[in-house]
């Protein structure tokens, strides 16, 4: 190996350890402080307005009627809230 090569599994090894030890360090400080995260494990999808969980993808909250989909001013397609780009034309989804 070249002295190169050295230098990136030595700068790798060290981003990958100060990775875990700052990991290690918050569950550290969170068990010392008493504090307990509660990892929800259902990906159901919530109205990002009244956080209530709704099935299949409708494009407006059963709870509150808030909007759940973005329409491409382009082609006027209905995308899920998560979508980035129309699938059609493929210009961004604001």
């Amino acid at each position: 190996m070249g002295f190169f090569d050295d230098v990136r599994e030595n700068v790798a090894y060290r981003l990958k350890r100060k990775a875990k030890d700052t990991i290690s360090d918050k569950v550290t400080d969170s068990v010392s402080k008493g504090v307990k995260k509660v990892v929800s494990k259902d990906s159901s999808p919530k109205c990002p307005k009244c956080r209530k969980k709704f099935e299949g993808e409708p494009k407006f909250c059963p709870s509150c009627g808030a909007k759940l989909v973005k329409t491409c001013k382009d082609c006027n397609a209905d995308y899920p809230l998560s979508t980035k780009f129309c699938e059609h034309c493929g210009k961004p989804l604001r």
